[in-house]
Formats: C-alpha cells, structure tokens, sequence
C-alpha cells in the first residue's frame, strides 16, 4: 500500500467517523428541548435532514474518489 492509498483511508475512516457523530447528535440530543426555551430551535426533521443530507453527500463523494483511484 502506498502513501496515498494509506491517506485516503485514514481520511476516510476520520470523515465516517465524524458523520456518525454528527447523525448521532441529530436523532439522539442529550438536552432536553423544553428546557431552554429562550434559545430558538429548528423542528427536529429539519435538523435530521440536515444530519443526513450530508452523509449521503460525503458518502457519493468518498465512493467516486475511491472508483476514481482504482
């Protein structure tokens, strides 16, 4: 394996990674919506599209970088 076939999937592997995270964030929040009413918030759909949206987006990007290596 050469150096940029080893970038390539150690950038992967950080962009999935990130993504599962940020998905995580999006349908499980660790606060309570209620709770701070003061600050204005989106309706949960919008910030899980928001969440998703992107994974499908860096998914389609990692999958043609990767056809495109090969």
């Amino acid at each position: 394996m050469d150096i940029r076939h080893a970038l390539f999937w150690a950038s992967a592997a950080v962009i999935v990674l990130a993504e599962l995270l940020i998905l995580r964030a999006a349908f499980f929040p660790t606060t309570d919506p209620a709770a701070s009413s003061a600050v204005p918030r989106s309706p949960r759909a919008v910030e899980m599209l928001w969440g998703v949206l992107p994974a499908i987006a860096l998914g389609a990007l990692l999958w043609t970088a990767w056809r495109a290596q090969a």
